[in-house]
């Protein structure tokens, strides 16, 4: 319990200290946004195998469980270095609190409360909130088409793998829907760069594709996927494209 305990402050204290620092960095920013994120990634998975209900590690090395709060911490590091003046101050606190936040969610996956609906949508919204900040970034760095397509494509397989996880499916079934959504963010990501738009608008796009699809997909694992289910994720997409194209930016 101790071990838990320290571990989990731990995390979250590294995470901060990471943000807080990220703003000062400079040219440095990447390697401290990554050497963060490796170390809350280690943390987060020491913390969770800790947990009295985390069972055998021989049959759970691929969970994942570092995952949601490492790509929280890249994301979180990213956007304090990019800021403006006054965000660079609430960014890293807030960063550092989604990080415990999402190790708290963690915690209640695997106490079993399959009747819980307000963790698993937050844990859901916090790292949809990271993969859009990836996605920003990464579109907004002007990266090589190749380079930008493999980096949007591996953010979009993590952050799916982990979104799928509480749905209690296979390993194997979970790794393979999320490297499938991750190839058709690659594609995307290629099939945008040949338009002239802001990072933005591009990380919207990204976004809202991998919404929809990885809402689907987790529903489909889960079990609650029907006709109605699917008729409203198409209106939220199709209604998300008509707002993100009816702006200017992407013209310019």
């Amino acid at each position: 319990m101790i071990a838990r305990y320290f571990s989990g402050w731990g995390t979250a204290l590294v995470a901060l200290a990471g943000l807080l620092a990220a703003p000062i960095s400079g040219s440095q920013l990447i390697p401290l946004a990554f050497t963060t994120a490796f170390t809350v990634g280690l943390g987060a998975e020491a913390h969770v195998r800790l947990h009295r209900r985390f069972g055998p590690l021989r049959g759970r090395l691929h969970e994942g469980y570092w995952i949601a709060p490492a790509l929280t911490a890249l994301a979180a590091a990213l956007a304090a270095g990019r800021s403006e003046a006054i965000a660079t101050r609430i960014v890293p606190f807030v960063g550092a609190l989604l990080v415990g936040a999402l190790l708290v969610a963690q915690d209640r996956e695997l106490d079993g409360h399959p009747e819980e609906r307000w963790t698993p949508l937050a844990f859901a919204l916090v790292l949809y909130l990271a993969a859009f900040t990836l996605f920003v970034v990464i579109y907004s760095s002007r990266l090589p088409v190749a380079l930008a397509a493999l980096a949007n494509g591996g953010c979009a397989l993590l952050v799916g793998s982990a979104l799928f996880r509480p749905s209690g499916a296979q390993r194997p079934r979970i790794w393979l829907l999320a490297a499938l959504t991750g190839l058709c963010v690659a594609e995307l990501t290629i099939v945008l760069s040949f338009w002239i738009v802001s990072g933005l608008v591009g990380g919207s796009f990204l976004l809202l594709y991998f919404y929809v699809s990885a809402g689907l997909i987790q529903a489909l694992l889960d079990g609650s996927l029907d006709g109605r289910l699917a008729l409203e994720y198409g209106l939220v997409g199709f209604i998300g494209l008509a707002l993100i194209v009816s702006t200017t930016p992407w013209r310019t």
